[in-house]
């Protein structure tokens, strides 16, 4: 009979713990950039933000509180399968605002050291991008939002996964991403969430950057002005010789 009764519960379970999103990056090489998201979150998640319509609102608020990241979608639907649908876009002006966002913007002004449940979908990300190198590493835990039966069992996460994406602006000289295009840009990782319970996904990436041209231009002058006084210094020596 118990028996019977965990088969009979079992797919609204792994219903209720399905927890999938993708999320996508764009980096220039001036730090600017854009950033794509879409979650599938079970109610029991959604809950623990307050409900769909508060989390939307919530991060609608700080997202506009932050003058160098600009909105451009966001919203949330329940889809036929139960879970509830979020999705957002937005454009940022300094990487460095995007990467302390989560910690920045969402936390309670009154207790800033204190992390809220709604970090969890961003993560901690330590992103730089300067004249010579690009660096990335970001670790996402999802263990505060997760229920503690999935914790106890991440079997009824089934094949739910995270997806990232990073389009860089120069080829990766190192990274752990699952899967990297040919030239060396676009970065994916995919995460099994049953793998992740307990610890976190990390991603990491790295290159160095080719200086830009109006660097080189600069010593290519310095260099012609140097040969030039030194080549009038030289012919004003010859003639005083004479």
């Amino acid at each position: 009979m118990r028996l019977l009764l965990v088969l009979a519960v079992l797919p609204a379970l792994l219903c209720t713990s399905c927890i999938e999103g993708e999320e996508s990056v764009w980096l220039k090489r001036n730090g600017s950039g854009r950033i794509e998201a879409s979650y599938h979150l079970p109610e029991i998640v959604v809950q623990q933000f307050g409900g769909g319509q508060k989390f939307v609102d919530k991060l609608r608020s700080a997202i506009d509180a932050d003058p160098e990241i600009h909105l451009e979608d966001i919203g949330h639907e329940r889809a036929d399968d139960g879970r509830v649908h979020f999705h957002f876009a937005a454009r940022f002006d300094d990487l460095q605002a995007l990467v302390a966002f989560p910690q920045k913007r969402l936390r309670d002004p009154a207790a800033p050291d204190v992390p809220v449940r709604e970090e969890a979908l961003f993560g901690v990300m330590d992103l730089e991008i300067n004249d010579l190198k690009l660096s990335l590493h970001r670790e996402i835990d999802l263990a505060p939002i997760l229920p503690a039966a999935v914790k106890g069992t991440p079997a009824l996460l089934g094949d739910s996964k995270l997806v990232f994406r990073v389009h860089l602006p120069v080829p990766a000289a190192h990274t752990n991403a699952a899967t990297v295009s040919p030239d060396g840009k676009l970065l994916e990782w995919s995460f099994l969430l049953r793998d992740h319970t307990a610890k976190p996904m990390i991603l990491n990436a790295g290159a160095p950057l080719p200086l830009p041209w109006w660097i080189w231009f600069t010593l290519v002058l310095i260099i012609i002005v140097f040969l030039a006084l030194l080549f009038l210094a030289a012919r004003r020596m010859i003639l005083m010789r004479r």
